[in-house]
């Protein structure tokens, strides 16, 4: 006669053996997710603070710079530092034949390839002039 106790006691080792591979199956797939949603936001992120860098910039630029737009072709690049980002930015600034200036700013991040694009143009007709 078989002895049930013995065989009942590797019944109950081997369920526990899978229940800790199935969870840790699950644990890993869990993980992976919160990766890859940690990513995701950063991206988002830097996107976020490039637009804003973008458009802190070129607000700024047409604030202090309105009254000369009429003579500029202009065009600067340069590193910021923005929320503790560091961004490289483009400003274009160019002078059209219809009485208007086409000003762009395009930032990206420097510190990560992950994200952080932005570039905003704005039309702005010169003032004094039709």
């Amino acid at each position: 006669m078989i002895n049930s106790d013995s065989q009942q006691k590797g019944v109950g080792l081997l369920e526990a053996l899978l229940a800790v591979t199935l969870l840790a199956i699950v644990l890993l797939a869990h993980v992976q997710a919160m990766i890859v949603n940690h990513k995701a936001y950063n991206s988002n992120r830097r996107n976020a603070l490039a637009y804003q860098l973008a458009q802190n910039l070129m607000e700024q630029y047409l604030a202090k710079n309105l009254d000369l737009l009429s003579n500029s072709d202009d065009y600067t690049s340069s590193n910021y530092l923005y929320n503790g980002s560091r961004f490289y930015v483009n400003m274009d600034v160019t002078e059209n034949s219809d009485a208007s200036v086409t000003l762009a700013v395009t930032t990206y991040s420097v510190t990560s390839s992950l994200g952080g694009r932005a570039s905003l143009t704005m039309i702005v007709p010169l003032l004094g002039q039709r």
